[in-house]
């Protein structure tokens, strides 16, 4: 194999106490033909000093000072400097095995495709767990059609699949990358990144092996409910930027976010009234999209429990802000419990089934 050049651009933003883990790593890869673009996005605690410190010991390393801009705007600003072949993202508090970038780039190359994919382990504080099984492919290489329907397939209450709507464990040409607009849905940009580039991609290769650590921790961008809401946004945006099939798996991957988002607020997850509020203005949306969408065009007849929480969703708001203050999580137990349990009876089929 070539030894061409790989470009990591890592966003930075306040977290000192996991820095120096997260660049190490980096140093320590084995393929060592790569440069670091570092972004400090207007941190106040001792990040861009870590990110100096490095940058004056090997010459890999690269930082910029910019204004807090959002971490889409810090990765835009790595990707106009970026010199590779290739590029990869990784975020500032989470850390790689020293095998990420060649067990990466060895599958991009040699699969002659355009994405490479790795598994990853979510990185709790007293200990790493892999994902699932059943959120790895059992095939080497994917078609962007199953691909854009495993992006969405992610932030409705299921399991994340390695090859959901993230960029921190991939790996992508730097010249499909520069094509793109950076877009402004903050939370789950990712996913609408990865619809935008989508038109560039035909095939992406798996590595079906956890590469990359991805820390869990209770101050992060996205908490359990706050995933759900971003979600809602993205593929809310996701259904303006696009037409056809994209559009349409797209709607119905927005009505189920919908969905998903009024059952964490309904079971007391979210005591944030604007979010609340929202959420409800996203149910009468979700709704409309669900009644004008041709019953025989869903895959399955059950799909049509959405339309009951969505209905409840957009009673009106005064009743549900009755709800929010008395907390009368008595009165709506019991059939959001059952619906609950529903969601899980067909939890499997909701899957997106990977070809074996």
């Amino acid at each position: 194999m070539d030894t061409p050049l790989v470009t990591v651009v890592v966003p930075v933003y306040n977290v000192a106490p996991y820095l120096e883990t997260c660049l190490k790593s980096i140093q320590a890869q084995t393929y060592s033909h790569f440069e670091v673009i570092l972004v400090n996005d207007g941190s106040h605690d001792e990040s861009y000093e870590i990110c100096s410190r490095f940058c004056k010991s090997d010459y890999r390393f690269h930082c910029i000072n910019q204004k807090n801009m959002g971490l889409s705007k810090a990765r835009e600003s790595g990707i106009k400097l970026a010199n590779g072949n290739y590029l990869t993202f990784i975020d500032s508090d989470d850390c790689v095995t020293p095998d990420f970038l060649k067990s990466l780039l060895t599958s991009l190359i040699e699969n002659k495709t355009d994405i490479s994919i790795c598994g990853f382990y979510w990185w709790y504080p007293e200990k790493q767990v892999k994902i699932p099984e059943t959120a790895i492919s059992p095939q080497k290489i994917i078609t962007s059609a199953l691909f854009s329907e495993l992006i969405l397939s992610v932030g409705n209450g299921r399991d994340m699949c390695i090859c959901g709507g993230y960029l921190w464990n991939k790996m992508f040409k730097t010249k499909d990358i520069k094509r793109l607009s950076t877009p402004s849905t903050p939370g789950a940009e990712d996913e609408v990144f990865l619809f935008e580039l989508l038109p560039y991609v035909h095939k992406i290769s798996i590595v079906n092996q956890p590469l990359y650590f991805y820390r869990q921790r209770p101050d992060s961008l996205v908490n359990r409910t706050k995933f759900s809401f971003f979600h809602v946004q993205s593929r809310k945006e996701i259904i303006s930027r696009t037409t056809g099939t994209a559009k349409k798996a797209a709607s119905i991957a927005y009505i189920r976010s919908v969905n998903h988002l009024v059952v964490e607020i309904l079971r007391g997850r979210e005591k944030n009234l604007d979010i609340f509020i929202e959420a409800h203005k996203n149910c009468q949306q979700a709704l409309s999209l669900l009644k004008n969408e041709p019953l025989k065009n869903w895959k399955n007849k059950k799909d049509l429990k959405h339309a009951f929480l969505l209905y409840f969703g957009t009673l009106p708001l005064n009743v549900i802000k009755f709800y929010y203050y008395s907390r009368l999580n008595l009165l709506l137990a019991i059939p959001f419990e059952l619906t609950f349990k529903v969601r899980k009876i067909i939890h499997e089929y909701r899957r997106p089934k990977m070809p074996g």
